[in-house]
């Protein structure tokens, strides 16, 4: 699972769990996601923003029952591999 968001605790404590209404995108291994031939050309953002994602460049592999037998998005190669939403742009 991959969220964008921050979950730290006080400095030098233990950390918290973060507000999960303040995530720009919540990205599951195990859900939401358009794999055909487990090639990722669409990721649902779980996090209910609508902040849906696609690859950028290589397209990235989903392994199913890979981790622990969980799903998980693979990213690996030499070429770019992302996933994209212009909301997330910088510039």
């Amino acid at each position: 699972m991959l969220g964008l968001g921050l979950g730290f605790g006080a400095r030098g404590g233990p950390p918290t769990q973060p507000d999960l209404t303040s995530l720009a995108g919540w990205f599951k291994g195990d859900a939401g996601i358009t794999a055909p031939g487990n090639s990722i050309s669409a990721v649902a953002d779980e996090s209910g923003s609508g902040n849906n994602v696609i690859p950028l460049g290589t397209h990235p592999t989903l392994v199913p029952g890979g981790l622990n037998s969980l799903a998980y998005m693979s990213f690996l190669g030499g070429s770019f591999e992302a996933l994209y939403n212009a909301a997330f742009a910088l510039g």
